[in-house]
């Protein structure tokens, strides 16, 4: 285990940048800033991914043998970033690399935009770099991303992040995945005028007459009473359909998922930010949906239909899709961001594709650079091997029983 010897919480001062940074090593010391922490995410258009309460959650589940470093960045004494991030030390094949990486964007798949003010961010990320590289640590990489696809200061960071690079760092740009988005209209009839004419028509004929028809669609909000039995039913729901197509599922694949997931909606419900729900048609439950509020975003993480679906001729995913706009419409949401990955059924409801990028910073130390090169390489053989081969092509035709993803490829795909 790499272990980041400093005390536990560090201020400094940079005349230059007039940036005063702090350092804290536990969320017991940060506690006293959570409403600050979290009003600061949503004021910049910050993630719910990056708020105080599911970093803190996400680092007790996932955070074994890791080091917490949480920089905190103020100019005369205002907020101007928080940049929540860990240590890992990883071995992989011959080489072992330690990296520095953002809370939270492993073992739960989001991207997440940098929590830093865009006029502030080449003072912000100076300092941050000379921190870094005064500390003593030594890092490999500095992973910054994955980031989110809606992201819209991604340019002024690189010109921030090349503004140092020559002072000890070499700066690399990636690509991963893709991040899908609806942006809502106005009224329903808007956001119906947004999709192709197949589209819509097949919206109208699966969801606007199955109300028309006098059906019962009912909406069972989460409250603190129901939320045990609605969480335990919709993870037995999601993991039976897709258990039935012979995959895991999210919580089959993703370890301790159904602990983090469970006590990070009991956190999120008690701040008013949980959005989760069952659907009910004539009375019978047909499924959930399992989201969050946070700022001017729906967080749509995940949903599970029902079997019955298939009896009753209906598209749940139109029903949910009809039910979830109409909320966010009455509560001013401007996007749903429907996480990763390109899915056709997203894309007919009006999904936008998003690249996903990713800032890689690598020691300029030919040693360093070696090890990174090697650990890069065991890495895509990794991910092709294992992942793209195995998991996501053999294992299914062959029905292989599959359980949780490799902690190894978790840590390492993004690298």
């Amino acid at each position: 285990m790499f272990m980041y010897q400093k005390c536990e919480t560090k201020k400094q001062i940079n005349s230059d940048l007039s940036i005063k940074i702090e350092t804290y090593h536990s969320f017991d010391a940060i506690a006293s800033m959570q409403q600050e922490w979290d009003n600061f995410i949503e004021e910049i258009g910050g993630e719910i991914f990056l708020t105080f309460d599911w970093c803190r959650v996400w680092w007790k589940y996932y955070g074994k043998n890791r080091s917490l470093l949480v920089f905190v960045f103020r100019k005369e004494g205002t907020l101007c970033g928080i940049m929540p991030m860990f240590g890992d030390h990883i071995r992989l094949g011959p080489v072992a690399i330690r990296a520095l990486r953002l809370m939270g964007t492993d073992y739960t798949p989001v991207a997440v935009a940098i929590p830093i003010r865009k006029e502030l961010m080449t003072e912000v990320m100076q300092a941050f770099l000379m921190e870094i590289g005064s500390n003593g640590a030594q890092w490999d990489i500095i992973h910054l991303g994955p980031i989110s696809g809606r992201y819209g200061s991604f340019t002024t960071l690189t010109e921030a992040c090349s503004s140092r690079c020559r002072q000890g760092f070499i700066i690399k740009e990636g690509k991963g995945e893709v991040h899908t988005y609806i942006k809502l209209a106005g009224s329903w009839e808007e956001q119906l005028a947004t999709l192709s004419k197949k589209n819509r028509e097949g919206m109208k004929r699966k969801y606007d007459r199955l109300i028309q028809r006098g059906a019962s669609l009912e909406c069972v909000d989460v409250n603190p009473d129901n939320l045990s039995h609605m969480f335990d039913d919709f993870v037995n729901t999601h993991q039976s359909h897709w258990n039935n197509l012979g995959r895991p599922g999210h919580f089959g694949a993703w370890p301790s998922s159904y602990e983090f997931h469970r006590e990070v909606a009991e956190t999120q419900l008690r701040r008013g930010r949980l959005r989760f729900y069952e659907l009910k048609l004539n009375g019978n439950c047909i499924g959930y949906r399992y989201a969050y509020k946070f700022g001017d975003t729906y967080y749509c993480f995940l949903y599970a239909r029902k079997a019955m679906e298939q009896l009753e001729k209906i598209d749940f995913s139109r029903i949910d899709f009809g039910e979830i706009v109409k909320r966010g419409i009455n509560e001013k949401v401007e996007w749903l961001d429907l996480m990763r990955g390109e899915y056709l059924h997203k894309l007919q409801l009006g999904g936008q594709i998003f690249d996903i990028k990713n800032i890689y910073l690598y020691s300029n130390s030919s040693v360093g650079l070696l090890k990174v090169t090697i650990f890069r390489m065991f890495a895509k053989v990794l991910d092709i091997i294992y992942y793209k081969i195995w998991r996501r092509r053999i294992a299914p035709r062959v029905r292989f029983r599959q359980g949780h993803l490799w902690q190894l490829w978790i840590r390492t795909n993004t690298l």
